[in-house]
């Protein structure tokens, strides 16, 4: 789907690895400047032998309780997002998919072969004119798009913690949402409908509508803008710079790319960014990681 876990980030689909954000070589949660360094283990038998390694404690003042991984932490903001309700409703309820968004699935049969075609057409052309231009982007944004937001802004556990949990959030809310509605529509990849799209990785062996990819994007894009409102168009500009790119790499059709935008407007607008916000999210880590991610942003 998305830029998942899974592989590595979480997205199981490999951000953390690939990115060293989400993890590296010294484990899935370990900060990239805690990477495994090598160090030999000596041991001296005998007595009056120099000692192998200092082993006097420190006292209890010094002991310190570190920050808990944002990734980590952005899984209970997950679990509270699951069970909360607004006006009754829980975030499903707030996802307006029409019959425009649906062609392909529900339109008769003169239209979905229509709509389907003039969508196939449009993958072969940017396939002609742009993919290879934009592979090398294409690649690093299927194993690593979270990363590209971590570059534009700095962000690192140290400087803007709250910001980085915040961005973890959006992938893990987005994850889930984006794999519920691939489950709910099952459509077909379009290298399956037109072979010789010939995707040059995957593609993921899961359903097309809608982009995992684009809807996290947009989540990512609609959480930092929030926080970081001076930011908002490069936001936007990222979030459909990655979702078109899946489109040139023939991984997604245009109309899983506009559902993953509009799905994750109706998220934020209708269930997170509403007017009692103060109100419906009090107590929450999810309020927490946004004021507090706010505030590394004063300007």
């Amino acid at each position: 789907m998305g830029y998942g876990y899974g592989y590595g980030y979480g997205y199981g689909y490999g951000y953390g690895d690939a990115s060293g954000n989400g993890g590296n070589s010294a484990g899935p949660n370990t900060p990239p400047e805690l990477i495994h360094r090598p160090m030999a283990l000596d041991f001296y038998l005998g007595p009056n032998r120099p000692r192998d390694f200092p082993r006097d404690q420190l006292p209890e003042a010094a002991w310190e309780t570190r920050k808990i991984d944002p990734n980590l932490y952005a899984a209970m903001v997950l679990e509270e997002f699951l069970c909360r309700q607004v006006d009754g409703n829980r975030w499903r309820d707030v996802i307006d998919i029409d019959d425009d968004d649906l062609v392909w699935k529900d339109g008769n049969s003169a239209d979905k072969s229509s709509f389907v075609t003039g969508e196939i057409n449009s993958l072969f052309h940017l396939m002609r004119t742009q993919r290879q231009r934009y592979l090398a982007e294409i690649i690093g944004q299927a194993f690593d798009a979270p990363g590209y937001w971590v570059s534009m802004l700095g962000l690192t556990s140290g400087e803007k913690y709250w910001s980085l949990a915040l961005m973890h959030a959006a992938i893990r809310i987005g994850e889930v949402v984006a794999i519920d509605q691939k489950w709910r529509n099952d459509r077909v990849r379009p290298s399956h409908v037109a072979p010789g799209l010939s995707p040059p990785l995957g593609p993921p062996a899961h359903p097309s509508f809608p982009s995992g990819h684009a809807l996290q994007s947009w989540m990512i894009a609609c959480l930092l803008g929030r926080v970081a409102p001076a930011y908002s168009t490069y936001f936007d500009w990222l979030a459909s710079r990655i979702g078109l790119n899946r489109e040139r790499a023939g991984l997604h059709y245009p109309s899983d790319t506009n559902a993953g935008r509009k799905i994750a407007s109706d998220i934020c607008r209708n269930f997170i960014f509403i007017e009692e916000f103060d109100e419906v999210w009090a107590g929450t880590r999810l309020k927490e990681i946004i004021d507090n991610a706010t505030a590394e942003w004063p300007n």
